[in-house]
């Protein structure tokens, strides 16, 4: 580590740690969690491959998705990328550094809207044409300036941040597209954020209700959507298991920490240009950004193992509210809700 890190360390372990209610808060948080050193995971081994494994990844057009497909193609997995954008040029540049039978296949979805994930997966159901996925990385995200309502009314982060990825993996396991399997259960990989510890749980009861924020209160909401991943993570962690807690879905979750990325594009003008050279100098790029979501994904080390969080490269507990199981519970049964309903509370049903 460098003097100036070095200095910047000790500095950041003397300091309280940041809020995340606005984005620099957010920022030095992310910039704290990055200069305080933590026990690490192991690396990954280069003989930790997917050859022959079949892998779904959303959000892989830019940042760390797309460093997330990359890394899996170069091990070997056939890609299946879930993305809004990017066609054709990033299948073409995830299929440049596959290896060993490694491949991609681009899909389009459109997370903020339910009619385009359930077509998703009818497209998924008829390219697979009978096998079924070894992984599922949920990584999709976004960080808007101010709310906005999606067609079916709910809030755009809160469809895409959190609702998207229970429809989704509900409609792959229903479709039998991701088989619960105790002899070799599938992985699913959800990217949270550590700014899920900064907020107090939202009662179930209020979910898909529409929150109005904007510049400033957009990363407090982005907080409360990386919770509530984190607890419906944790909650499917525990549903997919035996009688003798052995996993049949493999459910993980993880933070890739301050990586350099247009996170503080919303910040205010005038310290734009400070932000953004601390953030080249300091800050993760996304090549190693996406190494916890690859590691959950391929570490050998996790097999038997379900409901691993791992921040960065530190594997440790996550928030108390996510191993609540009464709040799990409940956020499930509201979730349920919200999709069979189709659209947000205060809209009329969908037909």
């Amino acid at each position: 580590m460098s003097t100036l890190r070095q200095r910047l360390a000790g500095l950041a372990e003397r300091l309280p740690e940041p809020t995340t209610e606005t984005t620099l808060g957010a920022i030095a948080l992310g910039l704290r969690n990055r200069l305080v050193p933590a026990p690490e995971v192991p690396p990954l081994r280069p003989d930790e491959r997917l050859e022959g494994k079949t892998v779904l990844i959303t959000g892989a057009s830019a940042g760390i998705g797309f460093a997330v497909a990359q890394q899996l193609a170069a091990r070997g997995a056939r890609l299946l990328l879930a993305c809004r954008s990017g066609f054709p040029e990033v299948g073409d540049a995830v299929s440049a550094a596959a290896r060993h039978g490694g491949s991609a296949t681009m899909f389009h979805v459109d997370l903020a809207e339910l009619p385009s994930i359930a077509s998703l997966v009818d497209r998924l159901d008829a390219h697979l044409e009978g096998t079924t996925l070894d992984a599922v990385v949920l990584n999709a995200g976004l960080v808007p300036s101010r709310a906005r309502r999606t067609g079916a009314g709910f809030e755009l982060m809160f469809m895409v941040n959190y609702l998207a990825n229970p429809a989704l993996l509900n409609a792959l396991l229903e479709r039998g597209l991701l088989r619960p399997d105790a002899t070799r259960p599938p992985r699913v990989v959800v990217v949270s954020s550590e700014t899920h510890r900064s907020v107090e749980p939202r009662d179930p009861a209020e979910l898909g209700h529409f929150v109005d924020y904007g510049a400033t209160g957009s990363m407090a909401e982005y907080s409360q959507t990386k919770l509530l991943l984190s607890a419906w993570a944790m909650h499917e962690a525990r549903r997919h298991r035996t009688s003798d807690g052995r996993p049949t879905l493999a459910v993980h979750h993880c933070c890739p920490g301050a990586v350099a990325t247009k996170i503080a594009r919303d910040a205010p003008a005038v310290v734009q240009p400070a932000l953004d050279a601390v953030m080249r100098r300091l800050f993760a790029s996304p090549d190693e950004g996406a190494f916890p979501v690859t590691y959950l994904t391929c570490a050998e080390a996790l097999e038997g193992r379900t409901g691993v969080y791992v921040h960065v490269r530190t594997e440790k507990p996550s928030a108390p509210t996510t191993e609540d199981a009464r709040y799990g519970d409940a956020l499930r049964a509201a979730t349920t809700a919200l999709l069979e309903r189709g659209a947000a509370p205060d809209r009329e049903r969908t037909s």
